[in-house]
């Protein structure tokens, strides 16, 4: 698949520190609840009704500009209302309809992150997604409120309907999800690398595409529900080198405490099999040796790559993993993506 990103801009918007201060929520129910099905209908029929419009020099996340003709544009738009962790293993992907990944650190953050994507959701039909559905519950009727109030812009159109996913990905996957088997990894110091089974289909739902892409999150000892989407290519990226990777535990046990994380702010971060050797991740000290996966008991250093840990650089979150960017939950990190 070939997938587009725009990258958020907090310049598109002027935010203030207390995104929820002057916007009454009391008079705004949520969201209109769809089934998986009623939800792939919609979505599937959405992408039928794209409408192409031409322009120059359209805006960027960045900035820049680019000189583009024509370019797709959908009625509809896609909300993930998860956090960073969750959204980069999996999410929903819909040919011509466009992914707003909100890439929160903490839920309270998403009303800002709303505020400033005013611009990517006036005039369209919204559809909002969480793991289960409850957060969705208190974010579209944020959505709803934003767009009738002072906030939103006179110039801009309002959203034109806001729907939710009833029961989240959880639900979604029940129906249309496929069931991941483990099979043992070979030569790679143990651990199991997880396969998909083509006749473990969950549902009967065989002429309707699974719109899913990747692995649910979950919050327990699992770190993600068996149940996953469109097989084949992960969601996720290996940050260093942008590989194909949806482990956070590299082949071990969530249980283990093997995961990688942020030296500062301790968020979950993919880094491949091939990449982690070469990193220090949070929880390392500086007098470990290295006990990755790939690289148990090894005597001498590989060309290149330390053997101790307190040699190796400091793992972040950011672009290639040099920085942290968890300072203030800076909104101009959520991504739109077009498959």
């Amino acid at each position: 698949d070939t997938t587009v990103i725009e990258k958020g801009s907090k310049n598109q918007m002027e935010l203030e520190p207390e995104p929820e201060q002057g916007i009454c929520l009391d008079n705004f129910e949520p969201a209109n609840h769809l089934t998986p099905q009623e939800w792939n209908m919609r979505l599937l029929l959405s992408t039928q009704h794209k409408r192409t419009t031409s322009h120059n020099g359209t805006q960027t996340g960045d900035g820049d500009t680019g000189d583009l003709e024509e370019k797709d544009r959908s009625d509809a738009i896609i909300i993930d209302a998860r956090n960073v962790y969750e959204s980069r293993i999996g999410h929903f992907a819909v040919d011509g309809v466009p992914t707003l990944l909100t890439n929160t650190r903490k839920y309270s953050s998403i009303s800002t992150v709303l505020n400033a994507s005013i611009p990517h959701i006036a005039g369209k039909d919204v559809y909002m997604y969480c793991t289960g559905g409850v957060r969705c519950e208190r974010a579209s009727v944020y959505v709803q409120a934003l767009a009738q109030s002072d906030r939103w812009p006179n110039d801009l159109p309002k959203p034109k309907q806001v729907y939710q996913l009833q029961g989240g990905i959880q639900k979604y996957l029940e129906t249309y999800g496929t069931m991941e088997t483990p099979s043992l990894k070979i030569g790679e110091g143990g651990g199991d690398e997880i396969v998909l089974d083509p006749k473990s289909s969950v549902s009967d739902n065989s002429t309707t595409p699974c719109l899913y892409k990747g692995k649910n999150f979950v919050f327990d000892p699992r770190r993600y529900d068996p149940k996953v989407g469109q097989p084949g290519t992960p969601a996720g990226k290996c940050t260093l080198c942008a590989c194909p990777h949806d482990d956070y535990d590299n082949g071990y046990a969530p249980c283990e405490n093997k995961e990688t994380r942020c030296c500062r702010c301790r968020v979950l971060v993919l880094v491949c099999y091939g990449c982690r050797d070469t990193v220090r991740v949070w929880g390392e000290t500086n007098e470990d040796r290295d006990k990755t996966e790939c690289n148990e008991g090894r005597d001498d250093p590989s060309p290149g790559i330390p053997l101790f840990v307190k040699d190796k650089p400091e793992l972040f979150c950011g672009p290639e993993g040099k920085e942290c960017i968890d300072d203030g939950n800076k909104v101009d990190h959520f991504e739109i993506i077009h498959y």
